[in-house]
């Protein structure tokens, strides 16, 4: 695994891409070690990280693109974003919960909402529509974490409703 997480990084892009297409076969096994690369210093690494964890679709890889929305590069963060746009609905609750453990953040509220715009157009829209209007206000470290609890709370009932 390590040889291909350092490939990740090499100068040539065949070299990445062949450790990216490998990596994404190994699914969940190699979550953890591209959730490590999102540490890196170096943005395009954290950039292959985020790109290579997009394709693996399961909840730990959610979990980092979640992470990934605070990074302090707009292309690192837009492409998690989009990462878990493609994701569909199971991106969702993990969103609006960063909304609520990091309200101050900016580059989170402006990741999310581009995140959560995405889904204002489903079935979600009226639960969504809220917390996406609470982070244009001029106090979002306040009403977000307020519109994100509903919004949470509501797609919570929603889920035991169709268990039913």
């Amino acid at each position: 695994m390590n040889s291909l997480t350092d490939d990740l990084a090499s100068s040539d892009m065949a070299t990445r891409s062949r450790a990216h297409r490998a990596l994404v076969r190994q699914g969940s096994n190699a979550v953890y070690a591209l959730t490590e690369l999102l540490k890196s210093p170096y943005e395009r690494i954290r950039w292959e990280a985020v790109r290579t964890l997009s394709e693996i679709h399961e909840p730990s890889a959610t979990a980092a693109l979640v992470t990934v929305l605070d990074d302090e590069v707009r292309d690192v963060r837009w492409l998690a974003a989009d990462g878990l746009i493609a994701r569909g609905e199971e991106a969702i609750k993990p969103v609006v919960l960063s909304l609520i453990g990091r309200p101050a953040s900016v580059r989170v509220r402006l990741a999310a909402a581009h995140v959560l715009r995405a889904f204002l157009t489903g079935s979600y829209a009226e639960i969504l529509r809220p917390v996406v209007a609470a982070l244009g206000l001029t106090s979002p470290a306040v009403d977000v974490p307020v519109a994100a609890y509903d919004a949470i709370e509501k797609l919570r009932a929603l889920q035991h409703e169709e268990k039913e």
